[in-house]
């Protein structure tokens, strides 16, 4: 199936500003996005084989805010927030191939039309940041920089409107921690870190639907199992020490 390829017209207004002798910059931005011929991910209706279709059209429109803020001379703050609502503005017939089958034919597919309104797959409606980080110098010369920081993410459509078989992969945060050690001036460091503090279950992604999880059978009549659907997922916890050092070419 062939596709075409898609265009938009983009509208945005934005400011950037740096304030309090530059210790705070402020940066904000609203936009819309009108798309002609959106392309969003399908499957063939013989074999479910990934592919390429066209809507009709569709539209994004959001804003997106950040921050960076030197609050004192040891500590410092950044962070984001965006919002963006894509939805298909019209209907789009045959968009969605999902399993139909049951019994005797387990894996016979059919189309499902998308529907103005239905939101697009692929992207969180939100996603927002926060980094913080304290410098403290020791009395022996060497320096402790302590981190923190959190993503945060909404959930995300498997597919168009989750019509056939599409699910939500549910919003998560993830926090992460290090202490760096290190000495001014110096060609070296050494860091303890923490990722995924809070040992988060964040899925990230999904092939297929749980349609396609059946049970069939073979010749003698005795339970096949067939396991086509998952879900991506980021790493769990994980702790360490690292260890960095510049070498001169």
């Amino acid at each position: 199936m062939a596709f075409t390829s898609e265009k938009t017209r983009n509208y945005e207004i934005g400011v950037k500003s740096r304030l309090f002798e530059d210790r705070l910059t402020l940066n904000g931005a609203v936009f819309y996005v009108d798309w002609k011929d959106p392309q969003v991910s399908g499957a063939t209706l013989v074999g479910l084989s990934p592919i390429t279709k066209n809507g009709e059209g569709a539209e994004t429109k959001g804003f997106e805010l950040s921050f960076d803020a030197a609050v004192t001379e040891r500590f410092s703050l950044r962070g984001s927030y965006s919002y963006a609502k894509a939805e298909l503005t019209d209907d789009a017939p045959n968009l969605i191939t999902t399993i139909a089958g049951s019994g005797d034919t387990p894996f016979e597919t059919s189309y499902v039309d998308g529907e103005a309104g239905d939101r697009l797959p692929g992207s969180p409606e939100y996603q927002a940041s926060l980094f913080a980080e304290y410098n403290w110098p020791m009395s022996n010369g060497l320096d402790l920089d302590f981190a923190y920081g959190f993503t945060a993410s909404g959930d995300v459509l498997t597919r168009t409107g989750a019509r056939g078989g599409g699910f939500a992969l549910p919003a998560y945060q993830i926090h992460n921690a290090s202490v760096r050690l290190s000495q001014p001036g110096a060609d070296w460091s050494v860091t303890a870190y923490v990722d995924n503090v809070w040992d988060e279950f964040a899925e990230t992604g999904a092939r297929s639907t749980s349609l396609a999880n059946q049970v069939l059978a073979d010749a003698n009549g005795d339970p096949v199992y067939a396991r086509n659907f998952f879900t991506n997922m980021l790493p769990p916890r994980k702790f360490g020490i690292r260890f960095s050092k510049k070498f001169g070419l």
